[in-house]
Order: C-alpha cells, then structure tokens, then sequence
C-alpha cells in the first residue's frame, strides 16, 4: 500500500497560562502544552542548532482540497 504525506499550513496562537506555555491552532481545535516555551515550540518541529531554535523549513504553501474516509455506524 502506498503513503501519501499531506503538509499543509495551520494559524498556531502561543499562549502562557500560569507556569505552562499552550500552542493552539483555532482550524482545528488542537492544542499542546510544555513547561517552557522551547518545549511547546519542539513538539511543533523546531531544532535546537548553534544553542538557537530554529523552525522547520518550508518547502511549499498551497491550498489543497481532499478528504478523509471516516468509518462510521
């Protein structure tokens, strides 16, 4: 069976909330949280290069339409 890769680009609000850092993304309705803010950034894909955080690369912004099979009874 083949795999398809689907990236694509979501808004991503960082809040601070207490001691906890929460990453959300409003599109989708998901979040995460870490005790600092480099540990919410490398959940989102950031490398730590030269003692610097450093985002992914982007290779590609687009507009995609597909859908997802969903199983349901």
């Amino acid at each position: 069976m083949g795999k398809v890769n689907y990236q694509f680009t979501l808004p991503v609000s960082i809040l601070k909330e207490g001691d906890s850092f929460i990453a959300y993304t409003p599109a989708l309705d998901l979040s995460t949280v870490g005790d600092t803010f480099k540990e919410v950034l490398t959940q989102l894909g950031w490398q730590k290069v030269d003692k610097q955080l450093v985002p992914p690369i982007v290779i590609s912004n687009q507009t995609k339409h597909f859908s997802i099979p969903l199983n349901y009874a």
